[in-house]
């Protein structure tokens, strides 16, 4: 086997969905679909008012949670 062989000649047109990984916002996403301030969900998170999942040490919120926070 080559490399040539290991190359994907074309680029697929739309995204790969993942069965399973569900799409995660960073605080500043989620404070832009909002309209709240960074702040305010950092203290929000702090409170556990807010669920969270901390990925590499950093904070992600799940589709469900900007689902609730836009409802």
């Amino acid at each position: 086997m080559s490399w040539n062989d290991l190359y994907i000649k074309e680029k697929p047109t739309k995204p790969v969905q993942i069965k399973g990984i569900e799409e995660m916002f960073t605080i500043k996403e989620l404070s832009a679909l909002t309209k709240m301030g960074q702040s305010t969900i950092y203290q929000m998170t702090q409170r556990g008012v807010l669920p969270f999942k901390k990925i590499g040490g950093a904070i992600r919120f799940t589709s469900e949670t900007v689902r609730n926070l836009t409802a």
